[in-house]
């Protein structure tokens, strides 16, 4: 900018000469030259300050909403990815964008197979050598809104910083009546797959079970109290504590390493009783005694928290017994199987931490840990244990 203004000032001089008609025709041609030169740069150097790349500027989107708070480094890296995704399809062009690019950047994504920057055989390919490819299999309209939504965050927060005038960015998402009938519904365990999968060594064998004690609490966890797998992967010991004579999983962000999906998960859920006669407790009794603060002390913190080892054990499960499930339908098991038995709505959503249930619900409709045992007393699942 300051050798913009120094030229501006030789310009103004040059034209000051013209006007006193003491130059030469060489000298006027040149001078026209330096005046176009200095006009060329003033416009390059307005359309820069003006309408810079979103590469100029996204750390800039990304240090506020991390200083704010607003982030985690789960978001802040799930953005990133999302962001460099768009730029390699639409490329780093001025930040003003048009509705048609999105759209574009749209109808790419519905092309793109699931899972593509995780498979090992393509995630080596450029996206232009996987947009050529006819896939079977494409992202769901869920995934493609999530993608969507690291896009449009940016581009409101540079509409609030007047970067750019408007969103390009208006009506680019699915409903969400449309993807909730694209997607296909997670189904509860059927009762035969229960019994074949707590039949596996994992459950059943003394030896598996000391050398991988996660495996079987975890999913009976789950199973018997609804939780999510962070949820159940995240508890410390002290987190199982004794309230009106009940045993509760106090399910809190207690310290800093625990998180929540939202604010409603914060709940207690009773400790269901079938899982304290297959031995829970001597479980928790070993974990203390060998001085362990966290219930799962095995377990180390990723980015999706500490249950990405149980994850990708249990998809190694599901394959082995050839039963086609995710371990989150562990969580539908509990609630289908609750509603089987009679129980409200209201009351599994409650159980559940469900962000769904309205303000009045939650305050007028909380029950008694003991009348949350007597709920859960209704699931039989199964389990043998190894005691």
């Amino acid at each position: 900018m300051a050798h913009i203004r120094s030229t501006k000032s030789e310009v103004e001089k040059l034209f000051f000469t013209l006007r006193l008609n003491v130059l030469t025709p060489d000298q006027v041609r040149q001078t026209i030259e330096k005046v176009k030169v200095f006009r060329q740069k003033r416009a390059g150097s307005q359309q820069v300050g003006s309408n810079p790349k979103p590469g100029d500027v996204y750390q800039s989107f990304v240090s506020e909403k991390m200083q704010s708070g607003e982030w985690k480094l789960k978001t802040k890296q799930e953005t990133q990815t999302c962001m460099n995704l768009f730029l390699e399809i639409i490329g780093d062009k001025p930040v003003a964008y048009t509705h048609s690019d999105l759209l574009h950047f749209r109808e790419c994504l519905l092309k793109l197979p699931p899972a593509f920057q995780k498979n090992p055989q393509i995630r080596c390919w450029t996206i232009k050598e996987i947009l050529e490819k006819p896939w079977q299999k494409t992202l769901s309209l869920s995934r493609v809104n999530r993608i969507l939504n690291g896009i449009i965050s940016f581009f409101t927060w540079s509409v609030k910083h007047q970067i750019i005038k408007e969103s390009p960015c208006l009506g680019i998402r699915f409903s969400k009546g449309r993807v909730q009938k694209s997607e296909k519904p997670r189904n509860p365990f059927l009762p035969e797959e229960l019994r074949v999968l707590l039949a596996q060594p994992e459950f059943v064998d003394p030896g598996e079970v000391a050398r991988h004690p996660e495996r079987m609490w975890v999913p009976l966890i789950a199973l018997h109290s609804g939780m999510r797998l962070n949820e159940v992967c995240q508890l410390y010991a002290d987190d199982l504590r004794q309230i009106d004579g009940v045993m509760v999983f106090d399910v809190r962000v207690g310290r800093p390493d625990q998180s929540l999906k939202t604010e409603s998960s914060t709940r207690q859920v009773p400790v269901h009783p079938d899982l304290l006669r297959v031995g829970f407790e001597n479980y928790l009794a070993k974990v203390k005694s060998e001085g362990h603060e966290r219930l799962f002390p095995m377990f180390r913190k990723g980015i999706d928290g500490y249950g990405h080892s149980v994850r990708n054990w249990f998809m190694k499960l599901m394959k082995r017994i050839v039963i086609s499930r995710c371990f989150h339908e562990l969580r539908h098991s509990f609630a289908f199987y609750l509603k089987q038995a009679g129980v409200d709505e209201s009351n599994i959503s409650e159980l559940l931490g469900h962000s769904r249930m309205s303000v009045t619900s939650r305050y007028t409709h909380q029950m008694t840990n003991q009348r949350k045992l007597e709920i859960l007393s209704l699931l039989k699942f199964p389990i043998e244990g190894t005691t």
